[in-house]
């Protein structure tokens, strides 16, 4: 089954990787044809790990030749899509109308990967989350390190 693979690529992906701060501090938008499709809210620090953990689960997808969407990962959190196109004079005045916006700085601590399951109906997608994996890194010195000795053996 495919969300069995998908699971098993996240805890692949995990293993090794500490947990790490994020900050969501920029508004932006993604278009297509020139008309907005997504506001969103850039991550800025903690992007470059929000980053390199994305590299992993797309290695170990690739490596269960699991299919997902190949372009490139931004890392940032959905805040709106934009359904209907816009009047195409209105869209520099939404662009601007963003930049405007001062955003709030919300941050926070990445302390596990989910697998979301997407399921399409009538009224749109419904989200869940099917299996979490949490983010620890593993000591070096335990790793490193032979067990002590007990009680009387040398």
């Amino acid at each position: 089954m495919r969300l069995a693979a998908v699971s098993e690529a996240a805890r692949e992906a995990a293993t090794g990787v500490a947990p790490f701060d994020v900050a969501l501090d920029g508004l932006g938008h993604f278009s297509a044809r020139g008309q907005p499709t997504v506001v969103w809210l850039r991550a800025g620090i903690g992007a470059d790990d929000l980053l390199a953990l994305g590299a992993r689960v797309r290695a170990a997808l690739r490596a269960r030749q699991v299919p997902f969407d190949d372009k490139a990962f931004r890392p940032h959190v959905t805040l709106a899509r934009v359904k209907r196109a816009l009047d195409p004079a209105a869209v520099p005045e939404l662009v601007a109308a963003l930049a405007a916006v001062p955003p709030p700085t919300l941050r926070f601590r990445a302390d596990a990967l989910h697998v979301v399951e997407s399921r399409l109906s009538p009224k749109g997608p419904r989200y869940s989350s099917s299996h979490v994996v949490r983010l620890a890194a593993r000591r070096a010195d335990r790793l490193a390190r032979p067990p002590a000795p007990r009680g009387g053996e040398s």
